[in-house]
């Protein structure tokens, strides 16, 4: 009896590690599976996240990216027309006057989950955006995204195509204009943070100051053989 005693408490002991080993694998690979199933890891990239204050929740540092409705800033678009297309109540606004500094604004996604699938070099990123300003102005606007490791370190970069002042094509109302662009490419191994940031640069002097508009900003993962 004492000998089946301890038989059967060493099988209890042997398979307790068993399951929670198993439970907490299947909990990260369901993180992971939801991290690709190509849902926008940005947090309000459509600036329709409500806010008390003017100010785009969740992008760094505050008070830089503005939230505004379509219709609300004179001159930029009238009432009831949409920059991008689904472009919702609001767009972002970067608005400085500085003519020796650029302004930007940034995000930090979370990719630790995706840590088996990165290292093996399986997952592959989707960045896109409206983007732009005035039309005839003077602001070049970037989007990119910053892989780096747990320490910050960036291990590479993918950007999408400028835009610049050439680049916009006149309103059907208002003088402000946003045109698409878009870029995929692999995640490099050991990436445990992506990091987005949309920027304006000025490109001739202005009295006026500097605008960057965007709309619809977002950043997919998915699996490499799925993207291929």
């Amino acid at each position: 009896m004492r000998l089946y005693f301890f038989t059967l408490l060493a099988a209890i002991l042997l398979v307790v590690p068993v399951e929670a080993q198993t439970n907490s694998s299947s909990a990260q690979n369901t993180a992971a599976n939801n991290v690709l199933s190509g849902r926008n890891l940005i947090l309000n990239g459509d600036a329709e996240q409500a806010t008390d204050t003017m100010w785009a929740p969740f992008w760094q540092p505050p008070g830089t990216l503005e939230e505004a409705g379509y219709g609300q800033k004179p001159g930029e678009w009238r009432k009831g027309v949409q920059g991008a297309p689904h472009g919702g109540c609001c767009y972002f606004r970067l608005e400085w006057q500085d003519k020796q500094t650029t302004k930007a604004a940034f995000q930090t996604i979370d990719l630790s989950a995706l840590s088996v699938q990165i290292d093996q070099g399986k997952v592959w990123g989707y960045l896109s955006g409206y983007l732009g300003g005035i039309v005839e102005g003077n602001t070049t606007v970037h989007l990119e995204v910053s892989w780096q490791d747990a320490s910050g370190k960036e291990l590479d970069k993918m950007s999408v195509s400028a835009v610049m002042p050439m680049d916009l094509r006149r309103a059907f109302a208002g003088v402000a204009s946003v045109v698409q662009r878009q870029q995929s490419g692999p995640v490099p191994r050991g990436a445990r943070k992506a990091v987005v940031r949309l920027s304006g640069e000025p490109v001739k002097d202005s009295q006026f100051g500097y605008l960057a508009l965007a709309d619809n900003l977002s950043l997919t993962l998915s699996e490499l053989n799925a993207a291929q």
